[in-house]
């Protein structure tokens, strides 16, 4: 495994790549150790199993790719269903999964994302006269 290495001298383990407890949720290694006699044909040694399990731990924040306020034009009279716009994000936890919600703003309930896909569409028909604006 390149995942791992041992200390010939202290039998200390190290992790050398990022490990992902999606991907791989428990390394089942197999470890010797031997000792160094002076006539190298009396060398004796004895093999153990070492499990490692993998905790999932959510350290980072999810992040919109654009930062900033994202600003989109619709025309009026936009039908029940059309698309608006697609949000994207990113988490650099191993295999994180996103859910996209409107928390604020949604006058009216005029839109309606796509908890997974983070796309945005009309839930109503869109009056510019009663609302000109979203924020």
């Amino acid at each position: 495994n390149n995942d791992f290495a041992i200390n010939a001298n202290s039998g200390v383990v190290t992790v050398l790549n990022a490990l992902c407890s999606a991907s791989t949720a428990k390394y089942n290694l197999t470890v010797m150790v031997e000792d160094n006699p002076v006539n190298p044909v009396e060398t004796r040694s004895s093999v153990s199993s070492l499990v490692i399990t993998v905790d999932n731990v959510n350290t980072h924040t999810p992040i919109f790719n654009n930062t900033a306020a994202v600003r989109v034009t619709v025309q009026e009279g936009l039908m029940m269903g059309g698309f608006v716009t697609r949000l994207f994000a990113f988490d650099d936890d191993c295999l994180e999964s996103l859910t996209y919600m409107i928390i604020n703003g949604n006058t009216d309930n005029g839109f309606a994302i796509d908890n997974v896909t983070g796309v945005i569409t009309t839930a109503a028909s869109l009056n510019r006269e009663a609302t000109p604006l979203y924020v």
